[in-house]
């Protein structure tokens, strides 16, 4: 059958969106199924997953060059996600040769995923490909998930652009993804020999020619991929080979099931095993049969997995094709999930980079799993007072990825190696971030290795310098002429950024309307108040001359912002905030004003906060509330049937909702308002009735659908008489098709899910570990609940780093009058006592009361009677803080709980209105007394 080709103007690429995902490093997909968009936080070109507080050198350059490719590629994530290659089909007309010959897979386009990427890709391809079906690989897992997910992939039906050009692009249609992540890191050393059976899925590289042909006519299918490689045509040559499109008698494209994985973990001696294999079934008579790919050697630390992928067949030749050939040593990483490691996921990518491949499983035993006690811990005090990065002023504790390694800080995606811990003293370093931010980084704590505490303080995201808006670097073709133009925003997400920068403006006006009023009202701490207003003033403006013009029109500004005459002195003040609210980065009608709302919008609408099991659960509730209101419905009906009797529609009309129209509305309501057969009280009854059930089906729709819906309601319901099912049963049909009821919209499980430290907060939104700038951490091997002793009494010193907004810090040492963490432990009553006092106090800043279960104690921080005194420089208005946390918590640490550590944080309003956040980490080691006592 002759090769046909559908033009199209359909768009070329899909923007993977979200700060859900991001790029190992750098470069970009050398085909159009990704593109960089302005700001955008999704499509990240830097080297993320890179240990980036080192950057040692190495003699041998290749050497050194291949060892971090490896070592991303390694590098403990939560999820991985690449697209589908494509090869462009055209030839270059001047030249008339092939534009692409081969499109190998790139680690650097591998993205981290840091939350589930499904809802993410789903919504991108829906609005890349509005008339195609999204297809989708099982997810028959709790806490992992592996496979692909694609829309219109289908060779032999091409889009074409730059058809003018003597360089034209000409791709298959559609676009997909690999993926693998997992949630809820196992935090437990699990023991002893576990099997596990699962699946894998891949993806190829997109080559023309892989093999030399015996003929020239032998075929195209032969040469790169499909039918010769066991594919559905086109898969190979023209779009990556996948899983889905291998072969098998029977059965029809997207085919899944047929790629098995089986793995052995041996928790003792730190090793995982395995094999992955395909089912094989050429024709009908042929018995299915599978074949192993490749063995899986891997070495197990903590709760991870790295090592090797081992092909089975090193063989490929033109008569005997292989796609599997080659080995990815070194290039494989995975890890354990759930509690007690009950399900594994991972991903390799060859040594030759020709095949990326995800693989997922769980125990085989699930009923005999043992229950793991927590060994591997870690939480993040954000304490950020920045406005326009917290606007919600909220302090949280929120939980730090663990990978097993106490001395590897996780921040967001971000893993940074500490400097090595020396007793008795802090460390300080300072890295350069992916995103394009410094981090400064203090540590302190034991110097076994058990537990890590410190600080970390970032510099703003700037977007000239982030890594996260810079264009794709290193690309063979640049994206302007590799891709089209990225899908136009919604007219709900317009408004909403718009709405959000407005937001953003406010937030300024506000803090640049205290530093006039402070300027005016204070003339010793002019000088400093001048710059402070002239950066806050600028903020709003990009051109550098803009700039300097500005801030020659200020210093005349700040004159009259102190002239005797008062109105004067008001104007000046307003003209300077008009000065900042009409700079140009304020502008709504300019969309790189909006790019970063954009984002956040897409990231708030696709990132899930809540785990399977509680969205599951939700969902649950959701169709048994939908039952209660069926059946309060029915009840009303035939209340309302009775009451109503004979009285009712015409039945022989034929009218039903689904032919109503516009001209029956003023029928309609003449009709249901008639019951001249009923007395006066009766039809009152009837009203209300009716009533009652009109707005209980209304109420299952959104707004937008209630006019319609409730036409509908009216007409069956004069068509109701008493035992009329058929009636009855259309009228609750309607109510439970209302899209309120609908368990995939996330909204609606919203009243049924828990609430959590995403939850909105007085409108805004809480931030994550990414966005923090400020934060103090805690990382720690917890001691064995069988090792804590349940009689003795012991006494704890150590030190603490604690952080109230800009006004106040006491920050960790050893010194004679740094700030001191002591704790009295009754391990009988279960009760913990402590104070924290700060460098060179005498009166403890906070006391701290706790109560102990299992390996690990919470309870209260609370400060001093008298408060703590802010700011203690200012010799007028001085504040004084007196809060209590009830978020205390914390572990026990080491062999026999040699050590404690823990956190807490809080948000109080001052008596300016001014709301600070603020929180501490602290830590304390066994005295050397209670240690030969226990001894």
């Amino acid at each position: 059958m002759p090769k046909s080709t559908k033009f199209s103007l359909l768009p070329l690429a899909v923007a993977v969106t979200s700060l859900m995902l991001s790029a190992c490093g750098g470069g970009s997909f050398n085909n159009p199924s990704t593109i960089v968009i302005g700001q955008s936080r999704m499509i990240e070109k830097s080297d993320q997953s890179k240990d980036v507080s080192t950057d040692k050198a190495d003699d041998n350059a290749n050497a050194d060059t291949k060892n971090k490719a490896d070592s991303r590629l390694t590098m403990p994530v939560l999820g991985s996600v690449l697209a589908i290659p494509k090869r462009n089909l055209a030839l270059d007309k001047k030249k008339r040769t092939r534009l692409e010959e081969h499109v190998p897979l790139d680690e650097n386009n591998i993205k981290t995923a840091h939350a589930n990427p499904l809802p993410a890709l789903t919504k991108e391809l829906q609005e890349r490909y509005k008339d195609e079906n999204i297809h989708q690989s099982d997810d028959k897992y709790k806490f992992v998930k592996a496979g692909w997910i694609f829309a219109g992939l289908r060779p032999y039906e091409t889009i074409i652009t730059d058809e003018d050009t003597d360089q034209p692009k000409r791709y298959t249609k559609g676009d997909g993804y690999l993926y693998y992540y997992g949630e809820n890191p196992t935090t437990g050393l699990a023991k002893g020999v576990a099997n596990y059976t699962g699946h894998w899925d891949f993806v190829t590289d997109v080559k023309r020619i892989r093999e030399s042909p015996i003929k020239e006519n032998t075929g195209r299918q032969a040469f790169g991929g499909g039918l010769a490689y066991g594919m559905d045509g086109g898969f190979g040559d023209e779009i990556g080979a996948t899983s889905f499109a291998e072969q098998v008698f029977g059965q029809v494209s997207p085919r899944q099931g047929n790629h098995r994985a089986v793995f052995k973990a041996d928790f003792d001696a730190k090793e995982l095993t395995g094999t992955l294999s395909t089912k094989q079934k050429a024709i009908a008579s042929s018995p299915e049969t599978y074949v192993d790919r490749y063995d899986i050697d891997a070495t197990i630390k903590g709760n991870r997995f790295v090592g090797s992928a081992i092909a089975k067949n090193t063989k490929s030749s033109f008569l005997e094709p292989n796609f599997f050939n080659k080995n990815a040593d070194d290039r494989l990483e995975g890890g354990f999930y759930g509690e007690n490691a009950e399900e594994l996921a991972g991903k390799f990518l060859a040594n030759d980079n020709s095949v990326f491949a995800v693989f997922a499983g769980k125990q085989d035993n699930p009923e005999k799993v043992e229950k793991l006690e927590q060994v591997f811990g870690g939480a993040y005090v954000e304490l950020t007072q920045d406005k326009a990065v917290n606007p919600a002023q909220k302090s949280q504790v929120l939980s730090l990825v663990n990978f097993g390694n106490v001395d590897q800080l996780q921040l967001g995606d971000h893993t940074i190696t500490l400097l090595p811990q020396e007793a008795g003293k802090t460390t300080q370093q300072s890295v350069k971030l992916p995103t394009g931010q410094t981090a400064v980084i203090t540590s302190f704590g034991s110097s076994d290795g058990v537990l890590r505490l410190g600080s970390v303080s970032k510099t703003a995201k700037t977007i000239e310098t982030t890594a996260k808006s810079k264009p794709a670097e290193n690309v063979k073709v640049t994206n302007k002429d590799k891709v089209g133009e990225p899908a136009k925003p919604t007219a709900e997400q317009l408004e909403a950024a718009k709405e959000k920068l407005t937001e953003k403006m406010d937030g300024l006006k506000a803090e640049l309307t205290i530093l006039l009023d402070s300027y005016q009202k204070n003339s010793q701490d002019r000088a400093t108040l001048r710059k402070q207003i002239t950066e806050k003033v600028l903020l709003g403006y990009n051109d550098e001359s803009s700039k300097k013009n500005l801030a020659e029109v200020l210093q005349d500004m700040f004159n009259r912002l102190v002239d005797s005459d008062e109105e004067e002195r008001k104007w000046a003040a307003d003209d300077i905030l008009d000065l900042l609210v009409t700079g140009d980065k304020f502008n709504s009608d300019n969309l790189e004003n909006l790019k970063e709302f954009l984002v956040q919008n897409l990231v708030a609408q696709s990132t899930p906060s809540h785990t399977q099991d509680q969205i599951t659960k939700a969902k649950a509730l959701l169709k048994a509330k939908l039952e209660t209101e069926k059946q309060e419905l029915k009840d009303l009906l035939d209340s309302f049937a009775i009451e109503n009797g004979n009285f009712g529609g015409d039945e022989e009309s034929g009218e039903t909702p689904q032919n109503l129209t516009e001209d029956d509305d003023e029928r309609v309501e003449n009709a249901t308002d008639g019951a001249s057969e009923v007395s006066g009280t009766d039809v009152d009854d009837l009203e209300e009735l009716k009533a009652q059930v009109i707005d209980k089906i209304k109420n299952a729709y959104t707004e937008d659908k209630r006019t319609e819906v409730e036409k509908q309601a009216k007409l069956l319901i004069e068509q109701l008489k008493a035992e009329d099912e058929e009636t009855t049963a259309k009228l609750v049909e309607l109510l439970a098709k209302g899209g309120k009821f609908d368990g995939e919209n996330m909204a609606n499980l919203t009243a049924y899910l828990p609430q959590n430290n995403s939850s909105s907060q007085a409108g805004f939104g809480l931030i994550g570990i990414e966005e923090s700038l400020t934060g103090l951490y805690i990382l720690g091997q917890r001691t064995p609940v069988s090792q804590i002793a349940n009689q003795s009494q012991a006494n704890y010193q150590g030190t603490w780093h604690g952080r109230i907004g800009h006004h106040w810090q006491s920050q960790a040492g050893y010194g004679e009058y740094d700030g001191k963490a002591k704790f009295e432990v009754d391990f009988g009553t279960k009760q913990l006592t402590g104070t924290l006092t700060e460098k060179s106090g005498i009166e403890p800043a906070f006391n701290l009361n706790a109560t102990i279960d299992g390996n690990g104690f919470s309870g209260t921080a609370t400060t001093r009677a008298n408060g703590i005194y802010l700011d203690k420089g200012r010799q007028q208005n001085q504040q004084i803080l007196t809060v209590e946390s009830n978020n205390l918590t914390g572990a026990f640490y080491g062999e026999n709980a040699k050590h404690l550590g823990g956190s807490f944080s809080f948000e109080q309003t001052l008596n300016d209105d001014e709301t600070v956040v603020g929180g501490a980490v602290f830590y304390g080691t066994k005295t050397t007394e209670d240690e030969t006592k226990q001894k």
